[in-house]
């Protein structure tokens, strides 16, 4: 679907839904696998294989989440740590 930029944030490259911290958690967590997929497909292509592409994507949302602090971007900060809590979660 869709929206128009009244209607979205952007994260990086990717437009999320101003709704987004309306939504139930469990369409929260849908939007954010999406995004941890487009994310790690970019790491796919641009980083060598031997590195954990796991690892490094929590890296890199972790450092994103202190830079938007910094900057007052809270909302991104937000969606990024709600994906980092995703990249954390215990396995079976």
């Amino acid at each position: 679907m869709k929206r128009n930029k009244e209607e979205t944030f952007e994260l990086g490259y990717i437009d999320v839904p101003k709704e987004y911290f309306k939504l139930e958690k469990n369409k929260k967590d849908v939007l954010c696998l999406k995004i941890i997929d487009m994310l790690l497909h970019q790491i796919d292509d641009q980083v060598d294989p031997i590195i954990n592409r796991i690892d490094l994507l929590d890296e890199i949302m972790e450092s994103s989440i202190e830079s938007n602090l910094e900057d007052e971007n809270y909302e991104v900060a937000a969606v990024f740590s709600d994906i980092r809590k995703i990249l954390n979660e215990p396995t079976d």
